[in-house]
């Protein structure tokens, strides 16, 4: 692991910013310094020692809050100045050339200032914890961050989502050249006239060091989405908190978790504080891609005031209570009202995030949200204590993000951002360049499937289920990924920024479930230890033969035949034993295995998903040579019953041509379903180039014996 002594000074070094004092190591901690003063003197450490200490660290943090200061309203200045500009007064393209390479600029300033803030804020809480690791008897660190309250450069940036919106604003003003973008809605919403349409969502992970690269990034793309744009910036408008149900049982929870066909899961949401009136009740349904139909999100509206009855029966949407709804609105109504009370839900999670979304007024070709923040919250009463009181949510907590009030047990702050990216595009068309570029970054890792639901209930509830998603045991890996090279926003000179490819869009569902994840090569299978990397599972002892066959393994030599053996029947027995690999199984014994390794370009291993039609096309292949050995056999029995004695040496041939193929397509078809069980994607694994080819000459050879013995006897 690198010190972050050397992190720091490695991030100064191969950063560069048009900020000239960004660029200086003496601008930043010392952090070093620092460390060395308190490893010469801990030995004879004293009151003298300490004052000069907290007199160092509180010149660093004067230098520090002052260079912030001083920047954030350079920053600010020219971010009013563009607001000031008048776009009638520009005369011709130049004009808005300069504008657009002078705001990418500020753009690039912005993002500078803030990773300037979070590696000397890191400095000193690292600083403080060592301090007081060194030199028990003289704890800093509560003493010190009043100091760092009195003057909190770590908090410049509060505001920061209030200048995205205004720097999205004037991206949006320049770009269109002081028009109002003309979008064609027909077109943009659902992909004009053009039906055939592929609509795809994908899930990432942010690190928080990587959050405003990403939101910069994007904003260069796309204006971030105000549904009011004559309202006054709140943040509190960007906070959306969702209460998920289920019962006592958590039968939703192995629903959606499973996957299984029709599987659903109900939540009541709202956008805002808790004063918010209007509530949206939502039910999520999941289909299965073999049963032709997509997943299905549908919900209605209606007043806080009625959720209370709405879920007890006693409140009905009708006609006459609600005649500004929708027949189908009422409908669905009565069929979310019907499933709460026949399987007894309750509210179980909250979740809570601040949501950025990005997205051109009226075009959805293109749209990302990026939730940062969130928390999930237990509303449960499994352990005898309702933290509703009856109500639909708890009232002890609102939209006061980190919810300090809240006791450990009841809380989960999630550690990174969630970027979603929408794409609905048209039948072979590619995705936008800019999408491709960020996905294949080294500043996002890709989680397909990610549920804020199901992660709540994992780790709030981990004493009451004994199944987890396949992130869980994932979740202490750490997920940045070094920088290839100059990795940041780029400047008006056009700097290119290389990425680190490997993640790209994750087709989860791709055909066959085998193009995606990584491309594994018959060497990464040579040894065991490799082998099981790719198997994030808690270890439960399902195998009753797993210890012995792993030792036989780890006990051969490398590369050669015993080893070899061993492990594929090592790999036999997990076959007969393994379940299902995305739901990984947390039995009260079990421990999470952190040895995991995922693909090349990845930081957590996502399982394939084996669609049922991969195996039917298996089966329906197999039966298709079986058909045509009984065919080639029917005419080898005639020649055999019916035909001259010269016939009967013939079938000779056919016989063996047919033994062969019996022999040879029960093996590729056995083979076939052990790689697909076992999730294998070894190159060439599922193609049957010898045996085809041997099948041919074969017959060739068959027909030509046959033809020179009937020659032969006439």
């Amino acid at each position: 692991m690198v010190q972050f002594g050397n992190y720091l000074i490695n991030n100064i070094n191969s950063s560069f910013s048009n900020i000239e004092t960004f660029n200086t190591a003496e601008n930043y901690i010392q952090y070093n310094n620092l460390k060395k003063i308190l490893k010469k003197n801990k030995d004879s450490w004293n009151d003298t020692f300490e004052t000069e200490f907290i007199e160092n660290l509180e010149g660093n943090l004067t230098k520090i809050y002052n260079v912030v200061q001083k920047e954030y309203k350079q920053i600010v200045n020219k971010l009013n100045k563009f607001e000031d500009i008048s776009i009638n007064s520009l005369e011709d393209n130049t004009d808005f050339e300069l504008l657009e390479l002078e705001l990418n600029n500020l753009i690039s300033n912005l993002y500078d200032l803030d990773k300037f803030i979070r590696l000397n804020y890191s400095g000193f809480l690292k600083i403080l914890k060592k301090h007081d690791k060194i030199l028990p008897n003289y704890i800093l660190k509560p003493i010190f961050e009043i100091r760092l309250n009195n003057k909190p450069f770590f908090k410049t940036l509060e505001n920061y989502d209030y200048i995205v919106i205004k720097l999205s604003n004037i991206n949006e003003k320049i770009k269109n050249k002081g028009n109002k973008p003309s979008y064609d809605k027909q077109n943009s919403s659902a992909g004009g006239k053009q039906t055939n349409f592929v609509r795809q969502t994908t899930k990432y992970w942010v690190h928080p060091d990587n959050i405003t690269e990403v939101k910069l990034r994007i904003l260069k793309n796309l204006p971030v989405l105000v549904f009011n744009p004559d309202k006054e910036f709140n943040k509190d408008d960007m906070a959306i908190s969702s209460i998920y149900f289920d019962n006592e049982d958590l039968d939703l929870y192995y629903g959606r978790l499973r996957k299984d066909e029709g599987a659903e899961a109900h939540r009541i949401r709202w956008y805002g504080g808790m004063q918010t009136n209007t509530i949206f009740v939502e039910r999520k349904t999941h289909r299965e891609d073999w049963t032709g139909e997509k997943s299905i999100k549908a919900r209605f509206s209606t007043k806080e005031k009625t959720i209370n009855d709405f879920l007890s029966g006693k409140y009905q949407l009708n006609e006459v209570t609600t005649p500004n709804q929708s027949k189908e609105n009422i409908q669905l109504s009565k069929e979310i009202q019907y499933f709460h009370l026949k399987h007894h839900l309750r509210p179980v999670v909250r979740s809570f995030y601040h949501r950025t979304a990005y997205q051109l007024p009226g075009d959805a070709r293109v749209r990302c949200s990026l939730d940062t923040e969130l928390t999930l919250v237990r509303e449960d009463n499994f352990d005898g204590y309702d933290r509703t009181h009856g109500n639909w949510r708890r009232m002890d907590i609102g939209i006061d993000w980190p919810f300090s009030n809240l006791p450990d047990k009841d809380i989960e702050r999630f550690p990174y951002a969630v970027l979603e990216v929408k794409l609905q595009t048209q039948l072979g068309q590619e995705p936008p360049t800019w999408i491709k570029e960020l996905i294949s970054s080294n500043l996002v890792e890709s989680v397909p499937k990610f549920s804020k639901f199901l992660h709540g209930i994992a780790t709030l509830l981990p004493n009451k289920i004994d199944q987890v998603p396949f992130w869980i045991p994932q979740m202490d890996v750490d997920i940045r990924k070094p920088s290839p090279g100059q990795n940041k926003i780029s400047y008006a000179n056009h700097q290119e920024n290389d990425t680190a490819r490997g993640n790209g869009f994750d087709e989860e569902e791709a055909v066959g479930g085998f193009a995606s994840y990584g491309s594994l090569k018959a060497d990464d299978i040579e040894d065991l230890e490799e082998a099981e990397n790719f198997l994030p599972t808690a270890v439960s002892k399902n195998s009753p033969n797993a210890d012995y066959l792993k030792e036989k393994v780890t006990s051969s030599k490398p590369g050669s035949i015993q080893k070899y053996f061993w492990c594929t029947i090592y790999h036999i027995d997990d076959f007969l034993y393994s379940g299902n690999e995305s739901v990984v199984v947390a039995t009260p014994d079990a421990y999470y295995t952190t040895d995991i390794k995922p693909p090349p370009g990845k930081s957590i291993y996502v399982p394939m998903r084996i669609e049922p039609k991969v195996y039917f096309a298996t089966e329906r292949t197999f039966l298709s040579w079986i058909s045509i050995i009984l065919t080639l056999n029917s005419l080898n029995l005639i020649l055999l019953n019916y035909g001259s004695r010269a016939n009967m040496i013939s079938s000779l041939g056919f016989t063996i041509c047919c033994l062969f193929m019996l022999i040879w397509e029960t093996y590729i078809y056995l083979k076939r379903c052990v790689a697909i069980r076992m999730k294998w994607n070894i190159e060439g694994i599922f193609e049957d180039k010898i045996g085809v080819n041997s099948i041919v000459v074969l017959l060739l050879s068959s027909f030509v014996f046959g033809y020179f013995v009937s020659l032969y006897n006439q």
